[in-house]
């Protein structure tokens, strides 16, 4: 339904309708305003009347409704949004409040789903007083979005989290076929958008656009005028450009960043000027600007050790960067695949030394399936110890009929398998044999906790339809392995997929998916990348830094020399970003090498052996930190260290986050034993630096260890 409020023409010296100034552009403000005489369109597909609302239930985490939006043309602009919030809760619901805060967003259309955010989420509430209407209320949020090539998009509403029964949006029963959606994340699962089929959600939209039939009388032009002050008058002094009365927008760049405009627009009559338009404000920002403080890590460990260097971020723009990595490891003939989190994997087909091993815990094992019917979920079952999984730590999880394995409650099961990752099933997913899977009289499922170990062996599950068995058993480590193990595989062409996803299901490692790809006696096993990320998405506001902890790590490596690299993913609210690409290299063991003290390549080599008295050398963490005056940087070097000219060669050096140079502590040979450098928080020149994360790096001989710390003034 299309509600139009009719153009007025009666009056011929009317002003440009709907003057919109466009702020947090780079060097310019566009401008766009719509002919005169022009009032708003309301989108509509409710007919007005609240029969029903929209039930939300108590243990959702997360949950959207929206409405698909279709403007009659193009281009358009999108003033405001208005939901209908119902004033009447549940029924028995005392802690129902129609007050309560919700979300509002607008989203481009995303082959028929709401796609990538374009304006919000925006923080809107019910007051109570809109008297004229008492069983709800209509809320209005401001968007003021032009757009210029695409006649659809969604308005999304989302209530925030610990919220879940309130505030309620009124339904009617008007059916308007494939506009209202729903959405849904809970403790049981993940739901995709759905169609809302009776009724339609309550929400509209106010747009205005240009309509060819009208017969509103043309204007000669529009005069265009700017002022540095709020509530200006149009005059001489303050008219930057004329343009012809066909065109309705246009780009101010005569402006500075981080100024702020306002804007009025005159029609042009004949020679006679109208009234001036509303007034806007705008304010042109510099685009977002990523900035990296190294282009290659370089780290060489012995096997089994650890170490964590830093990268900084840095967003020298005007508006918020937004940013993602992604890890792209190369990997040898022994591999079967990475993922960008790092996970690898391999079968003891591809890797020599890799055995299959099953191990029998029918005997001492839980018995999940104790009465013999088909439950369909089991859990949470306690790990016993912390279990860390793409990047979060967790101590139970919830083992499923489907064969599957999740860190989340799972409650309505997909027995249709699907390819990884997927956002659409269900998340924190390890999946040794995700299939359609029955119990029969013979079959067993058992687990087994330690505090160093989870096993769970499925013993003779049979296939829903084919009829097929199988026996196969899943292996956690408290190092952070995943072992599938297959002692019996009927029919290897059972449709199946094997592997694991994170927990937005937008990251995964997928090994097989309705291939022909199990047997009898096989092993697969997942091991954590050598490079762990944190953060691995985030925001770096405008003109700061943030500091991002890459760890290395040869738990899971042989001796030898690998590579990969960063990419960097980022985009600002108009725009993305060129990718940065940050290369990474690890010497692990006998490959361990050094490299020169540069600000884009730093070397840390660790040689941390049991006995104390082996170790070459430490740093130390800072103390106190985060400090606002001085703070004392430890470090010991050891003599067993020294050169053939006596002692070691020493240095600490302090960098910022963007790698720069701020003050050399020291940088001189150094005898054998335990030093201590005190830091002022002053430059090389005396001058204080200003509050933010800095660097300290020790380089002794052939050791090089950074660290990170922060002032505070």
């Amino acid at each position: 339904m299309l509600a139009n409020k009719t153009p007025q023409a009666g009056d011929t010296l009317l002003p440009p309708s709907y003057l919109i100034g466009v702020s947090e552009q780079d060097g310019c403000v566009p401008l766009y305003w719509f002919k005169p005489g022009y009032q708003p369109y309301e989108l509509a597909y409710d007919d007005g009347t609240k029969e029903h609302q929209f039930y939300v239930s108590d243990n959702w985490a997360q949950n959207k409704a929206a409405v698909r939006m279709s403007s009659p043309a193009f281009p358009f602009a999108l003033l405001w949004s208005k939901v209908f919030i119902s004033y009447q809760g549940p029924e028995n619901d005392t802690l129902y409040d129609f007050k309560t805060a919700f979300l509002i967003s607008v989203n481009r259309d995303s082959a028929g789903v709401p796609g990538r955010m374009l304006s919000g989420p925006f923080l809107a509430f019910a007051t109570g007083s809109d008297t004229a209407i008492g069983d709800g209320e209509w809320v209005e949020i401001t968007h003021n979005l032009v757009f210029q090539d695409d006649s659809d998009f969604w308005i999304v509403f989302q209530w925030k989290e610990n919220t879940p029964a309130s505030p309620l949006i009124g339904l009617d029963q008007l059916s308007s076929s494939g506009r209202s959606f729903y959405h849904s994340l809970n403790d049981f699962g993940y739901f995709e958008w759905k169609e809302w089929t009776s009724h339609n959600f309550m929400i509209r939209s106010v747009i205005v656009t240009h309509d060819s039939t009208d017969t509103l009388t043309a204007t000669d032009g529009f005069k265009i005028y700017r002022s540095e002050e709020k509530d200006f008058s149009v005059s001489l002094e303050t008219l930057i450009d004329s343009v012809g009365g066909g065109q309705f927008s246009y780009t101010d760049y005569d402006v500075e960043n981080s100024q702020a405009y306002f804007y009025k627009l005159t029609s042009v009559y004949a020679g006679e000027e109208s009234d001036p338009s509303n007034e806007v404000e705008a304010t042109p920002k510099r685009a977002a600007d990523i900035g990296v403080n190294r282009d290659l890590i370089e780290v060489s460990l012995d096997t089994n050790q650890s170490v964590v260097e830093y990268l900084g971020l840095s967003n020298a723009g005007g508006i918020p960067l937004d940013f993602e990595m992604k890890m792209n490891l190369l990997t040898d003939d022994n591999s079967g695949g990475t993922d960008h989190f790092g996970y690898t994997w391999t079968d003891n087909r591809k890797a020599r030394g890799l055995a299959f091993n099953w191990i029998d815990i029918a005997d001492d094992g839980v018995l999940l399936n104790q009465g013999g019917g088909p439950e369909y979920v089991f859990g949470p079952i306690p790990l016993n110890f912390s279990f860390r999984f793409y990047g979060a730590e967790y101590d139970s999880l919830w083992v499923t009929l489907n064969g599957c394995l999740c860190f989340r409650r799972v409650g309505l099961l997909k027995w249709v398998n699907d390819s990884l990752p997927n956002p659409q099933t269900h998340l924190n997913l390890i999946a040794p044999f995700w299939s359609n899977l029955w119990f029969d009289e013979s079959t067993k499922i058992y687990y087994r906790s330690t505090s160093d170990s989870f096993v769970v062996s499925f013993i003779d599950i049979k296939h829903f339809k084919s009829g097929k068995y199988c026996t196969f058993q899943v292996v956690l480590t408290q190092k952070g392995t995943i072992d599938f193990q297959y002692q019996e595989v009927e029919d290897p062409s059972t449709p199946a997929t094997i592997g694991v996803q994170n927990e937005e299901g937008t990251c995964g490692l997928l090994i097989s998916c309705n291939q022909n790809y199990l047997q009898d006696s096989l092993r697969v096993q997942i091991v954590p990348g050598w490079i762990g990320i944190q953060p691995r998405k985030g925001e770096v506001p405008p003109g700061e830094n943030l500091a991002v902890d890459v760890l290395f790590n040869s738990d899971f490596i042989q001796a030898g020399s690998y590579s990969g690299n960063l990419s960097i993913e980022s985009w600002d609210k108009n725009h993305p970003l060129d990718p940065v690409t940050i290369s990474l290299m690890l010497s692990v063991g006998n490959a361990a090498d050094t490299t020169a003290d540069t600000t884009h390549s730093d070397t840390t080599s660790v040689n941390e052996l049991e006995d104390e008295s082996t170790h070459h050398f430490s740093l130390k963490q800072n103390y106190p930190n985060p400090f606002n005056a001085t703070t004392l940087i430890p470090f010991t070097v050891h003599g067993k260290q020294k050169t053939e000219n006596g002692p070691i060669p020493t240095s600490l050096k302090i960098y910022n986050i963007r790698g720069e140079l701020v003050r050399i502590l020291t940088n001189e040979k150094k005898n054998g034993g335990e030093h201590q450098v005190t830091w002022d928080g002053k430059n090389e020149k005396g001058e204080e630096v200003a509050s933010g994360i800095y660097f300290y790096k020790l380089k002794a001989g052939n050791f090089s260890q950074t660290k990170k710390m922060i002032l505070l003034r």
